[in-house]
C-alpha cells in the first residue's frame, strides 16, 4: 500500500456535486480521496471524490511537483492534508519567516515569526517554538545554512527519522513560492506513541525546518494546525549584507576616505634598448 497526496493552491473554483449543489470557493488541498475547498464566506468543506461531478477552476495552476511514494502499514489509512486557511487562529497576522545575514556558529539567526516566541533553552538553531494548548503540541522552527538542494535535504531527515517514517510527500505552497517536502513519522516508546510531522524546504543556501508532533490519537487535529501555521507562513527577503569586506553592488565605484594614501602604482617594465646598427 502507498500514498499519495498532492497540495495545490487554486483559486475562485466551482464545484459541482453529483446531487446538483454548487458551492464557490477555493481549493486549498487535494489528494486521491478527497478535496478541500475554502468557502468565499469562510470555513472549508471537505468532499470526498465520489461526491464531486466536476471542478471548475478560475485559472490554470502550475504543475504540481511529481509526488514521493512511500510505504506504509498496511493498517494505516492514508492521511488528509488539512485545510489552510490565510491567517492564524485568533486573527492573527500570517507569519513572516525572515532570514538575517548574521550568522551564529556558522548558522543564520532566525526571527520568529508572529506566534512563536524564542527559546532560551535550546541551542542554535533550535530559536523558535509555539506551544499549542489544545492538542498540548510543542512546534519548533530553526534553519541553518545549507549549501546543497532540496534532495539533500531530503535524504539528511530520512537519515535523522530513520525506522519511524510513515509517510514523505512533496509539498507546495504556490503564493509563497515554497516547494519542499512533508514527513510524518511515528515514534513509539514504554509510555505512548507520537505522531510527528516536519515540512523541510531550501531557500537562499538556508535550510528551513517546521516540525513537531503530539500523541498518536491527537495527530489529526494536530495536522490541521501545522497546515494552518505553515500555509501562512512568506519568506522575507534578506536584508543587504553590510559587513566587511562585501563586494561593492555592481556598477557601483568605490572612493577612499579622505586623507588616505593613495595606493601607489606599480612600475611598469622598462622601455626595450636600441640595438647598435
Amino acid at each position: 500500500m502507498s500514498m499519495l497526496f498532492t497540495l495545490l493552491i487554486l483559486g475562485g473554483d466551482t464545484l459541482t456535486l453529483t446531487n446538483g449543489e454548487i458551492f464557490v470557493g477555493k481549493v486549498v488541498a487535494q489528494n486521491e480521496q478527497r478535496l478541500w475547498l475554502k468557502l468565499e464566506k469562510g470555513g472549508v468543506l471537505t468532499f470526498p471524490r465520489d461526491r464531486i461531478a466536476k471542478l471548475d477552476a478560475a485559472d490554470t495552476a502550475s504543475p504540481a511537483p511529481a509526488a514521493v511514494r512511500t510505504p506504509a502499514p498496511e493498517s494505516r489509512k492514508g492521511s488528509s492534508p488539512a485545510a489552510a486557511p490565510a491567517k492564524m487562529p485568533g486573527g492573527k497576522a500570517a507569519p513572516t519567516i525572515a532570514v538575517v545575514t548574521q550568522k551564529d556558529m556558522g548558522r543564520y539567526a532566525l526571527k520568529c515569526p508572529a506566534g512563536f516566541e524564542k527559546d532560551p533553552a535550546a541551542p542554535p538553531p533550535f530559536v523558535c517554538v509555539l506551544n499549542e494548548p489544545a492538542t498540548g503540541a510543542r512546534m519548533t522552527l530553526w534553519a541553518e545554512s545549507f549549501d546543497k538542494g532540496i534532495e539533500d535535504a531530503a535524504e539528511k531527515v530520512r537519515a535523522e527519522i530513520g525506522a519511524g517514517l510513515v509517510a514523505e510527500q512533496e509539498f507546495r505552497l504556490r503564493d509563497a513560492e515554497i516547494s519542499g517536502r512533508l514527513f510524518e513519522s511515528e515514534v513509539v516508546s514504554e509510555r505512548e506513541t507520537r505522531g510527528e510531522l516536519q515540512v523541510v524546504f531550501v531557500r537562499d543556501g538556508v535550510l528551513f525546518k517546521l516540525g513537531g508532533g503530539v500523541r498518536k490519537d491527537r495527530i489529526e487535529q494536530y495536522r490541521d494546525l501545522f497546515h494552518e501555521v505553515f500555509a501562512g507562513f512568506k519568506l522575507a527577503p534578506a536584508p543587504p549584507d553590510r559587513s566587511a569586506g562585501a563586494l561593492p553592488a555592481a556598477g557601483k565605484k568605490t572612493r577612499a576616505p579622505k586623507g588616505a594614501p593613495r595606493a601607489a602604482v606599480a612600475p611598469g617594465p622598462p622601455p626595450p634598448k636600441e640595438q647598435p646598427r
